[in-house]
């Protein structure tokens, strides 16, 4: 899931990096999201904007290894 969702953020010209084994455990992803000093407000806004648009129009959940 966290390489899909990082390939269709790029898509929307965001690059959140996908994070997978063995940086972490087997089994889990993470996404890894950096914030510059350089970032202004209005682009953190715009990076959650489309994270929302990316994971609700794929329907993803979070699972939390339970």
């Amino acid at each position: 899931k966290a390489v899909d969702i990082s390939r269709q953020l790029l898509d929307e010209g965001v690059f959140i990096q996908a994070i997978r084994p063995p940086t972490v455990p087997k089994g889990s992803a993470r996404l890894r999201i950096t914030i510059m000093a350089t970032h202004t407000r209005e682009d953190l806004n715009e990076v959650l904007r489309k994270l929302r648009k990316v994971w609700y129009e794929g329907r993803w959940t979070i699972d939390e290894g339970r």
